[in-house]
């Protein structure tokens, strides 16, 4: 069963849907991923009903490419921050993430 305890734990990105019956990532649901490099699944595209691997999963989710990538365009969004500035941010993101896997 889903345990109430995680949209704590997890939060601000997880949420749970009653209809659905199961865990979405609020951020990679309202701001998709644009270049997808692999499968987009759970908490994404359907929802998370794996329950008793929910860690293991989470850890995955937030560490995903695309989540990274969702969680600032919300950040941007939230923020209100000008478009220039939005671009700016996302670009030395991408910057930085590139040097990691090359390093």
């Amino acid at each position: 069963k889903f345990k109430f305890c995680w949209l704590s734990k997890y939060a601000p990105w997880l949420a749970y849907s009653k209809k659905l019956k199961g865990a979405l990532c609020i951020y990679c649901v309202l701001f998709p991923p644009t270049n997808v490099h692999g499968v987009l699944g759970s908490f994404i595209v359907r929802p998370f009903t794996r329950y008793k691997d929910m860690h293991e999963f989470a850890k995955s989710q937030t560490s995903s490419q695309w989540h990274k990538s969702a969680a600032t365009a919300a950040k941007c969004f939230d923020e209100d921050l000008p478009v220039d500035v939005q671009l700016i941010s996302a670009h030395k993101s991408e910057i930085e993430a590139n040097k990691k896997i090359f390093s």
